[in-house]
């Protein structure tokens, strides 16, 4: 009796197709798909990384724009006695309320610079760009002071006169609010006075600690005023 041996599956499997081994056509395809497989992976990993990159960047200049919005003053108050030594040194912006001589000294100031006509029109103009420095935005204060220089006009009164203020009094009604008086003396440019006249105010002040260097090199202390009422004293 004939007997047909029976093929090993193991043996059949191990055989490879010999289509693949000599067909030129696969062994191309082949060749292409592993070639420009890793072609493409390589692509897809340099877009991940060039994402990621921009991602980075992104967040580093959004940092930077958040610390250069923030403020990089700070004012210092540097308290001296009669003499001109130092006796205190504090920063201004964490004071909650600066020392009354500080406003009273500051207030007298502000009244100099929106009051005095010089005949320097150098001077002059400082101080009306300080009087102005000190003066809130959009208040009672700064319409006050606008009337007042277009009504009296200081560059065209300093053609024929000039105005010193001699300032005799700031004193606290509230927290928040003083009384000035102060003497006017008006001369003519040969030096003849025209007139002494005695006045007084009434400010309405509030804190606002300076954010920018202009602002802190002319009211470090941050002292606004808010409003005023002045008059002549009879």
């Amino acid at each position: 009796m004939f007997h047909s041996k029976a093929r090993n599956p193991n043996i059949a499997s191990a055989i490879p197709n010999s289509d693949e081994q000599t067909n030129p056509y696969l062994s191309a395809r082949r060749e292409w798909n592993e070639r420009y497989g890793s072609y493409i992976s390589q692509t897809r990993n340099w877009q991940i990384a060039a994402i990621a990159s921009l991602a980075v960047a992104g967040l580093a200049c959004g940092g930077l724009a958040w610390v250069g919005s923030q403020s990089k003053i700070t004012p210092y108050v540097v308290e001296v006695d009669k003499l001109g030594d130092t006796i205190g040194v504090g920063v201004a912006d964490k004071a909650a309320t600066p020392d009354t001589r500080v406003i009273r000294a500051q207030l007298a100031n502000w009244i100099t610079n929106a009051r005095s006509v010089y005949f320097d029109a150098a001077a002059e103009n400082k101080a009306v760009n300080n009087a102005y420095a000190l003066v809130g935005n959009n208040t009672p204060a700064f319409r006050t002071l606008a009337d007042f220089h277009t009504a009296f006009q200081p560059f065209e009164r300093a053609k024929t006169e000039s105005v010193s203020i001699s300032v005799e009094s700031v004193l606290p009604i509230t927290k928040d609010s003083y009384r000035v008086e102060w003497r006017e003396e008006i001369r003519e440019r040969d030096g003849r006075v025209l007139s002494n006249t005695n006045w007084q105010a009434q400010v309405g002040i509030s804190i606002v600690p300076p954010t920018e260097e202009a602002h802190a090199l002319i009211n470090p202390m941050g002292i606004i005023i808010n409003a005023i009422s002045w008059s002549q004293r009879i």
